[in-house]
């Protein structure tokens, strides 16, 4: 729990047990409420309230009470508190706040994935120093290559990690090849080469292929040894899989990338600008989203007054699709099946789905993410996929959360916009009142001539 100290001792009591961590037990109040229920809390009698368990002696009185709850994806990571708002709470409020509970659980989700990543490369890194030893052993796995025999002794670790059952087959240099990714083939084969001729070691990352097709990531260190002649007789090595701590890696890469994208969108919608500039400036920072295997191509559509999708913004859109794709019911197509259902469409591919077509597209894929406020569906995010590209959780959690911030903007401007037009209304009104008083006083000086 954050510092909530209100006089000197108990500012005290927070900076004495605040280094060791502090926890909040008490689950039976309206703090407890919302940890055990997950939704939110509003109580603008907290005196009265019957889930109430009463203030510490001294504490100021609380009038009102909100309690959020904010998730990372379906899993709760935190709540905040907010207390006596003069004009009390509601939930027109609590959902207003929805865009900033989703930013909030990002930014935690972000730290903890930060702390994931230092604590993998720590690890990594006490791996490393034991791989420098003498044997380059641990408990990864070790391997020796007699070059003049062209023999290549495996331990039953390293066969694991190639995912073939130890000592299974006599291993050979040709077939440690084989299971490299094609791709990193020959930058294998570069690195041994200067080993071997420039009397160096190295140390490389690079994809394998697994006998079942699935791809991982190893990391190997490799030494010479020579003859007294100088000639390279015998290489040995140690191979580490650092898939998951890769993993970890990329994850927190994408959530100070997502993060960074979310603080855009922001500032953009501080701009005093129109809507659809508003959605032209968002639609670019959306698709320069550099993980996900975009085509940079899309759109942002908002539901207009007869329920239809309006396209709004977009990028990479031919002249017939925006023709074609400038309305779009509800239930037709992804888009509008995103709208109708409230839930993301997938697609790795063009199929039966797709009833907007024109001759000539390109293939595709496509995330239709519904733009929600509560459960209602303001708008509809479509970007663009290469073709199979795989449908990914983590990917649709933060295009959930992007597709938040959308609604908190256009929730926003259309506000803004409604404030406006009552202001102009009521200038206009004031400006008829005096208009009537001018003429009702015009017309007594008049008859006073009379």
């Amino acid at each position: 729990i954050t510092n909530i100290a209100w006089n000197d001792e108990t500012r005290a009591f927070y900076e004495k047990n605040a280094p060791t961590g502090m926890e909040f037990r008490n689950l039976k109040s309206l703090f407890g409420e919302v940890m055990t229920t997950g939704k939110p809390v509003i109580s603008n009698t907290p005196p009265t309230d019957p889930r109430r368990c009463g203030i510490p002696e001294g504490h100021p009185p609380l009038k009102a009470f909100l309690g959020l709850p904010f998730y990372k994806g379906e899993r709760m990571v935190g709540m905040v508190g907010i207390a006596n708002r003069p004009e009390g709470y509601d939930e027109e409020l609590a959902e207003y706040l929805v865009p900033f509970l989703a930013t909030c659980g990002g930014f935690i989700d972000a730290y903890r994935n930060g702390q994931g990543r230092k604590e993998a490369e720590e690890a990594l890194r006490k791996s490393e120093e034991s791989l420098a030893s003498a044997q380059r052993m641990a408990h990864l796995g070790n391997w020796e290559w007699d070059i003049i025999k062209d023999e290549l002794c495996w331990s039953d670790e390293v066969y694991r990690i190639f995912g073939l059952a130890p000592q299974s087959f006599g291993a050979t240099y040709d077939t440690f090849l084989e299971s490299v990714h094609p791709d990193d083939r020959e930058t294998v084969k570069k690195y041994v080469n200067e080993a071997l001729y420039k009397k160096s070691h190295y140390g490389i990352d690079h994809r394998i292929i697994l006998p079942d097709g699935m791809e991982r990531i190893v990391h190997e260190q490799a030494e010479v040894t020579y003859d007294e002649d100088g000639k390279s007789i015998r290489m040995i090595g140690t191979v580490q899989d650092i898939t998951e701590s890769k993993r970890v890696e990329e994850e927190a890469q994408r959530s100070y990338h997502i993060q960074t994208v979310i603080n855009s969108l922001l500032k953009i919608s501080l701009k005093n600008i129109s809507i659809e500039e508003q959605l032209d400036l968002i639609i670019d920072q959306i698709v320069s989203i550099f993980w996900l295997t975009l085509e940079s191509k899309g759109g942002i559509f908002l539901v207009d007054d007869s329920g239809t999708l309006a396209l709004k913004a977009h990028r990479g859109f031919a002249e017939e699709q925006k023709k074609l794709c400038g309305r779009v019911p509800s239930g037709k197509c992804l888009c509008g099946r995103a709208l109708s259902s409230g839930k993301i469409e997938f697609a790795d591919s063009i199929d039966d789905r797709h009833e907007n077509l024109y001759e000539g597209v390109a293939p595709h894929g496509h995330y239709c993410v519904p733009i929600m406020s509560g459960e209602k569906a303001l708008g509809v995010l479509v970007l663009y996929l290469k073709v199979d590209h795989r449908r990914n959780v983590n990917e649709e959690e933060h295009l959930r959360g992007i597709a938040n911030i959308l609604a908190g903007i256009v929730q926003k401007k259309r506000a803004e916009e409604e404030l406006d037009k009552m202001e102009a209304q009521l200038l206009q009104a004031q400006k008829m009142e005096a208009i009537g008083q001018l003429a009702g006083g015009v017309a007594h000086d008049f008859n006073n001539l009379m």
